[in-house]
């Protein structure tokens, strides 16, 4: 009644939410904005106010262009503990395997760390690089004689990618090669002065957005416990039934989706009352990317012998959600899946505190809570789904949800919405040079209890500095660096009983280690601690000219 725990991870990958949080804003590129912790609502970076607050391009005259270089490393390190096991689970699997020893658990107290990156490209799809490099580049126009500023840029709101050691890491059954990308190839905007000291701004984003990743699957063991049961009760009735081992690999699933265009806005205020106080305001539009692509499941030997030997009693299967078994060694088709862009919010200000000091400060809400359950539709009944079906009528009677029919399925990941802020400091250090500092402490989308090495992160840090340097009248640079770290743990807690005695464990990530009977969210780590910390290190540089 649990096998659907290793189905879920497949498409769980598409919660690749690692958008939540840790690229937010990021991988714009924006010098200043990186090094002021992203404290710019109130103070628009230039033409990067199209998507920080596209009120800021009324403040742009004239006309003006800009070229951006973005620099990244990312180093990832997923690590597990010893094996946990529960003596009511040690009972059950030796009532039934009568004479063996129960199983040891390969993936436990490993360590490994990536720095590898891989991207996500339109006609590429995933592929390999040896650092990443992105030039990005834009333009406005004060429309003559109007207060009108009009503006278009190539930036990228959400870009994360890394590739796993597939033998050697543990993290490879949540994704052993990943990639996201957001790309707004085009942003037609206009920031407008309605007043001396109030500016409003609108900017239309179209975009392309791609994901893959190609992942192991695994059963934890107490899968293993229950479904041999279920062999055992049909070897009796003379039906012979391959089981997996109860850590073998199930196969290595590889998804390639994207979406040309997935359009959104951008609304924006800035009101600057004095010569030394702003306030800023921007609303980010959701946004929903269809995507679709290709799939392709490659089985091992021991799933492969598993459906085979189902295939005589699939239209007893049948009454219970399920269908005739492929029982291929691959599996190819089509998949799609409705992947959002939850809506953002920014309000901040912009003080003066001194003649050359200046101090920004941002709040801001994100609504990740809308990645509640993501739905994957593929063109075909394929295996793991198919059995997945079986398994959730048969475990309906536990309180187990529905979540996956033969072609379809439904992946809860429950995130939460996010509050965050962000703090940045300028200093004028003379007429031509500006220092900059930022703190942005980033609250993470995932909850405590829903961790895992598919999205790497949990709440962060970021810190940066930077400077800008006025080369002449119509020229500028900008640089930026940053550092940003973010860890999570997920433990396996001992319960005991009145006389002290262990009696279970219980993990505490429902995404990962979860060791709840009937729970059909996909936990490959059941019974291992887990740990998982992410360093990512951004330099970005931008020269502006008018001309």
């Amino acid at each position: 009644m649990f096998v659907n725990r290793w189905f879920g991870l497949g498409l769980g990958l598409l919660a690749c939410s690692v958008q939540a949080q840790l690229t937010q804003n990021i991988t714009l590129g924006n010098p200043k904005a990186l090094a002021l912790g992203h404290a710019v609502t109130a103070d628009p970076p230039g033409l990067d106010s199209i998507h920080f607050n596209p009120a800021g391009l009324a403040k742009i005259k004239g006309r003006q262009q800009q070229f951006k270089l973005l620099m990244a490393s990312m180093e990832i390190t997923s690590e597990t503990g010893s094996q946990q096991n529960s003596p009511a689970v040690i009972d059950a699997f030796n009532q039934i395997n009568e004479g063996q020893t129960f199983p040891v658990d390969d993936q436990a107290n490993l360590k490994a760390s990536t720095s590898e990156p891989l991207l996500m490209l339109p006609f590429q799809g995933l592929t390999e690089v040896p650092f990443i490099i992105a030039p990005f580049g834009g333009m406005a126009a004060q429309v003559p004689g109007e207060p009108w500023t009009v503006a278009t840029t190539v930036y990228t709101p959400q870009s994360i990618g890394f590739i796993r050691d597939r033998e050697k890491d543990p993290g490879s059954y949540q994704g052993y090669q990943m990639a996201i990308s957001r790309i707004t190839y085009f942003s037609p905007s206009i920031g407008i002065q309605l007043t001396d000291t109030l500016a409003a701004g609108l900017s239309i984003g179209l975009s392309w957005h791609g994901f893959g990743t190609v992942t192991k699957f695994r059963a934890p063991e107490q899968t293993l416990i229950f479904v041999g049961g279920a062999a055992t009760q049909l070897q009796n009735a003379g039906i012979d039934l391959a089981l997996l081992g109860a850590f073998d690999n199930v196969g290595d699933l590889t998804l390639e989706m994207e979406d040309a265009l997935s359009p959104s806005f951008n609304v924006g205020l800035l009101w600057e009352p004095t010569s030394w106080l702003a306030f800023g305001f921007v609303y980010q539009s959701e946004a929903k990317a269809q995507m679709e692509g290709d799939f392709k499941m490659e089985y091992t030997e021991e799933f492969l012998g598993t459906t085979v030997d189902l295939l005589p009693i699939s239209p007893a299967l049948g009454l219970l959600g399920g269908a005739t078994f492929n029982a291929g060694e691959v599996e190819k088709g089509h998949v799609e899946m409705e992947m959002i862009v939850p809506q953002h919010i920014s309000v901040g200000t912009s003080i003066k505190v001194l003649p050359d000091l200046k101090m920004n400060f941002d709040v801001k809400w994100t609504e990740f809570s809308k990645w509640d359950t993501l739905t994957i539709s593929f063109d075909q009944n394929v295996d793991f789904l198919n059995l997945g079906s079986v398994i959730n009528q048969v475990s309906a009677g536990f309180g187990v949800g529905d979540n996956a029919d033969p072609n379809e399925l439904r992946l809860p990941r429950h995130y939460q919405d996010v509050f965050s802020w962000a703090l940045g400091f300028e200093y004028d250090w003379d007429d031509r040079m500006v220092l900059r500092f930022g703190y942005e402490p980033r609250g993470s989308a995932v909850p405590d209890d829903r961790v895992d090495f598919l999205v790497p992160l949990a709440d962060a840090t970021l810190f940066s500095v930077g400077m800008g340097y006025q080369l002449s009248k119509y020229t500028r640079f900008d640089i930026g660096l940053a550092y940003l770290h973010s860890e999570f743990d997920a433990d396996v807690v001992q319960v005991l009983d009145e006389n002290g005695e262990v009696v279970d464990v219980v993990g505490e990530s429902l995404n990962a280690n979860d060791t709840t009977p009937g729970q059909v969210v996909y936990n490959p780590y059941a019974y291992l601690p887990i740990r998982g910390e992410t360093s990512a290190y951004l330099f970005s540089l931008s020269y502006d000219e008018k001309f």
